[in-house]
């Protein structure tokens, strides 16, 4: 399954993002690793969260028994990070629903927050989105959210590129409503 297609089965937009009020930006082609969710985990308790769920995504018996609850510290990132998400497709939420990261495996995900925790997670963990580390760091969201894209456009070009030298079909245009995430804006819900 590609990231365009788990965010419309998923049905995220009107699920998550919208009742929450959250924001979005696809990370694609990385790896959510212990620094990154320890770091994460900082902002979500300075501000007031006290622990968290990771929850599989496809497993049917994830309600009765596959939904683990865990502090929100350095052990707990380092455990989801090396012994967790890079086997099972996973929500991890906080107890305010003031964050969600999905994560399909290793290589793609969707970090969703609160603009005003995009603001200081961003701000205090300057981001590389470029697909090759080069450019500049985001530190705000807006940064973050185009420069995002660009790695994700620039993937899928040259995904394709790859695909049709192969003989083989071209990747399925990205979704409405992948496409709908680009408008963000941190402002969205004053």
């Amino acid at each position: 399954m590609d990231l365009a297609q788990a965010w419309d089965e998923l049905d995220l937009s009107s699920r998550l993002l919208e009742p929450y009020r959250l924001l979005a930006i696809p990370y694609f082609e990385w790896s959510f690793e212990t620094e990154e969710l320890a770091a994460l985990f900082g902002v979500l308790t300075r501000t007031g969260s006290m622990a968290g769920w990771a929850i599989p995504l496809y497993r049917r018996d994830a309600a009765d028994d596959g939904c683990l609850r865990h502090l929100l510290d350095r052990e707990s990132a380092d455990w989801l990070a090396q012994k967790h998400l890079p086997f099972e497709p996973t929500i991890l939420l906080d107890d305010r629903f003031k964050f969600a990261l999905l994560t399909w495996h290793t290589d793609e995900a969707y970090l969703c927050l609160t603009p005003d925790l995009f603001g200081l997670y961003l701000g205090e963990n300057p981001t590389n989105y470029d697909l090759y580390g080069d450019g500049s760091a985001a530190s705000d969201f807006e940064q973050a959210l185009d420069q995002a894209f660009g790695r994700l456009d620039r993937w899928r070009i040259a995904e394709d590129e790859s695909r049709l030298s192969r003989g083989a079909r071209p990747l399925t245009a990205l979704s409405q409503r992948i496409n709908r995430l680009r408008n963000q804006r941190s402002d969205t819900f004053n």
